[in-house]
Parts: structure tokens; sequence; C-alpha cells
């Protein structure tokens, strides 16, 4: 290793601990827990990993109890908990994202303790923070972090350079706006979820209907065995441009010390999520694909580079039907939306900031499945639209996108993120060059759920659950 690479990862566990230690200063404080060892043994371990520059990063740890963790959608949720039944929800929500941070870390770390322990300590750990008067209103006094970077903003005079930076917007949203209309062009091949459940609305209505009735907060949680056959029901057929290897999407791993993708193995990573809409909190669904790298198509490209990928989001209504798309790439970059029912409208232009790319309306096609259609080289949105479930197409496998968090890297285990930012190593792009006067870490490099902005002439996050209520009216 050189003498940069030694120093570099040095300096990611003193960023990540300093970043710790200034949320701490700065942000929400509660009554420090208990002494018990259930609290000593959870904090060692997040310590370790900080130590290490491998802390899960993906949710925030609440002071004081490491491995109970909120989310945007957990956060927003603070000014609303005026029941017990609805603190106890909340803490139940936290600690499940606390446990598969706490997973992450104890694999990434190769820990010794006892997993099962651990886990164990979480209930422990919700039933103390329940008894701290009051604790909801110390949480919510504070915003949750941004992923925009006030002294990037300030250096980079963001009030006038913001201006600058949306010049090529319209010009962009007219390309791929006209480049969705013509639709993929060939050659291309379409991938098929292996294990795909066919439509059911009516099963699915009954689902939701149950969930909203028995949830103290109103969101619509499903049982593990629901939430997989919902994912397997509405996962997408991929109908991807063929011109080279970096066309067929696959499995990230580690290999000699960099993230690679394995394309013998194409594989659809998902997972659940919440947004608020119209009173009701919505269903969403997300599914990412990757490939090997975005290749320059010239000799200077700033967007060309290591590994690509694309996000597709299903958001439900509340009777299950597919009510919107959206999509952005993992770097946070070229957000789009097609809306699946009519009556969508976008907010008047000076409520939105910076616009989105809103892509022509594909209206449901009961029983059929989504084909999404993805260009080749640069991997954008170039088509939506319903076809027969059972069309044939290579098989791909579809995974939690949890994993991602502790892939093998030879004996050990590593996430594909590193701290403080949520980063792929290797994947910054030279347009982080024009754009870091945005506040934006990195813009272009691929990075962690929960870390995407989505706008840089304004402030927007992928994960905010009132992101649908900031664009639509």
């Amino acid at each position: 290793m050189s003498h940069r690479c030694a120093a570099r990862g040095r300096l990611y566990p003193l960023l990540a601990a300093a970043l710790l230690l200034s949320a701490c200063a700065t942000g929400p404080t509660l009554p420090p827990p208990k002494l018990s060892h259930c609290g000593e043994a959870l904090g060692q371990l997040q310590r370790q990993a900080i130590e290490a520059g491998r802390a899960d990063q993906q949710e925030r740890a609440l002071p004081g109890y490491p491995y109970l963790r909120a989310d945007r959608t957990l956060w927003s949720l603070l000014g609303e908990l005026d029941s017990a039944p609805k603190r106890q929800q909340w803490l139940q929500l936290s600690a499940q994202l606390g446990a598969q941070a706490l997973r992450s870390d104890h694999a990434n770390l190769g820990s010794a303790s006892d997993l099962g322990a651990l886990l164990g300590c979480l209930p422990q750990q919700s039933a103390q923070l329940e008894q701290v008067p009051d604790w909801p209103q110390a949480l919510a006094s504070h915003p949750y972090p941004s992923s925009y970077r006030r002294e990037l903003q300030v250096l980079g005079l963001y009030p006038l350079s913001k201006q600058l930076i949306r010049l090529p917007l319209a010009p962009l949203h007219r390309q791929l706006s006209h480049r969705f209309e013509q639709g993929p062009q060939p050659p291309t091949e379409d991938y098929r979820p292996a294990a795909a459940a066919r439509p059911d609305p009516a099963r699915v209505t009954r689902w939701l209907e149950e969930a909203y009735r028995t949830s103290p907060l109103g969101l619509p949680t499903l049982s593990e065995q629901q939430q997989q056959q919902l994912l397997a029901q509405f996962a997408p057929l991929w109908q991807i441009e063929q011109r080279g290897p970096f066309d067929r999407p696959g499995r990230p791993f580690w290999k000699g010390g960099q993230a690679a993708i394995d394309t013998a193995s194409p594989t659809t990573y998902s997972r659940l999520g919440y947004s608020r809409w119209q009173g009701r909190w919505l269903l969403q669904l997300s599914y990412l694909v990757w490939f090997s790298e975005r290749p320059p198509s010239g000799w200077l490209d700033i967007y060309a580079g290591r590994l690509d990928g694309l996000y597709l989001r299903i958001t439900l209504d509340s009777r299950g039907r597919p009510l919107l798309l959206d999509s952005i790439h993992p770097c946070g970059c070229y957000y789009s939306l097609i809306p699946l029912q009519p009556g969508l409208q976008l907010r008047p232009a000076g409520e939105l900031g910076e616009p989105p790319l809103l892509l022509p309306t594909r209206p449901v096609e009961m029983g059929k499945r989504l084909r999404i259609s993805i260009s080749s080289g640069d991997h954008m949105l170039v088509g939506a639209d319903w076809v027969d479930p059972d069309r044939p197409g290579t098989p791909y496998r579809r995974q939690s996108d949890d994993v991602l968090r502790r892939l093998a890297d030879g004996a050990q285990r590593r996430s594909l993120y590193v701290p403080p930012y949520g980063l792929i190593p290797g994947t910054r792009r030279g347009e982080q060059v024009l754009l870091w006067p945005s506040g934006i870490t990195a813009p272009g490099a691929l990075r962690q759920w929960g870390q995407h902005a989505i706008a840089f002439s304004s402030e927007r996050h992928f994960d905010d659950p009132d992101l649908l209520m900031q664009l639509f009216r």
C-alpha cells in the first residue's frame, strides 16, 4: 500500500469520528442511559467500528443509544408521537433499523462478540429510552442531517454558482425526454425476475387495509413474507441496450481492494420505504441494478468512471396500485418522474426550485409487468411500458440491498460504502470540479442509500418522505 493510501485509510475513521462528535455536539441531546452490560457492549462495538473506519452510517444513530437508528421517515414522525402506542411502534422500527446497522458493523469488524446477545440488547435500549421524559421533543428539536455541506456552499458562492449550475439543465432535460420518446435502440436484452409473483391486486389491497388499520403511526408496515411477495410481484423487467460488457447488470463484489461487478450473476437489489401523500403514508418499492462502468463517450468525458447503476422506485397508492415511478442513478443524478395515474401535476416553477425531469405518463395496465428500458453506456432511462408477465428473458436474482453493507472481501466482510459520506471508493467523477459548490460531497460519485442529494441548484433528498408533496400539488 502506498503512503498516500495508508494516510487516507487513517483519515477515514478520524473524519467519521469527527462528524459523529460534531453531530452530538450540535444535534439532539438525551440523558445518558443507565449503565448496563448491554449499553457498554453496544457502545464498544460502535467505537471499534468508527476507529476501524467501518461504521455503518445509513441511518442516524440516536445519541447514547448507538444501535437505535432513525431514517428521514422516522425523524419526520417525531412531532406526532402523542400516544404510547405511537412511541412504541416508533421505537420498534428504530430498533429494526439499528439491528441492520449492528449486523453490518459486527460482520465488517469480524467481531468475536455474540451477535445474538447484542441484538437481544436492543429491546432493553428501547425500554430505557421510553422512560426518558420528552425524548421525541428532544430529538425533533434538531433537523435530520443534510447531504448538503454548508461550508462547501459558502466557499463556492452558492447563491451565484447555483444559477450557473442550472443553465445546462433545460437542454439536458430536452435531450433525455427525446431519448425517452424514441425508446431503446437495438440490440437489446431483456432481464426478468427469476422468482416473480404474478400480479394479485386484490390481495395487495387486503394487506394494506390491514396494515393501515393496525399501525398506530399510519405506516403500511407489512410482514417480512408480505414484503418479499410484494417486491417479487412488482419487480421490473429490465430491457437494456447492448453495446459492450458495461451494459450487463451484475453483482457488486470486492476484488483486489476495489469494488467490481460480477456480470455472470445478474442481480437486482430491492428495499421498501414510505412517502407521505395527501394525508396518508404510501408504500414505496425500490429496485437497484448495477453495471461495471460508465464508459467514456469521448476523449474528455467528465461523467465516465468505474461502476454505474440505476434506481427505480414505484410508489403505490393506498390500495396498492402503482401511482408514480421515479428514478436516479446511484450518484443521486438524473432524477426523473413518470406518473402512472392521471391527475398528478407538478407545482408551479416558482415553488419547485430545481425542476425535476417529468416524463410522459405511462398508465398502469392491470395484469402486466412493468418493463424499464435502459440505454447503453450512460444507462439512462429511455423507456417504460407494461408487458406480459411471462415475457421471456435472462433471469436475474433479487436480493435485499442490505447485503451491500457487508460484502465478502476475501475471508472478511466489508461494506460497499465507506464513511463518513457513504461513497463507493473509486467512483468519483470529473464533474465534481464543476458541481462542488452545490454543497454535495463528490458530486457524481456513487453512494449509499440515505445519502442521495438529487438536486444541484436547490436542496432535495431522494429518501425525503415529503418529496412527493414538495413536487406535486
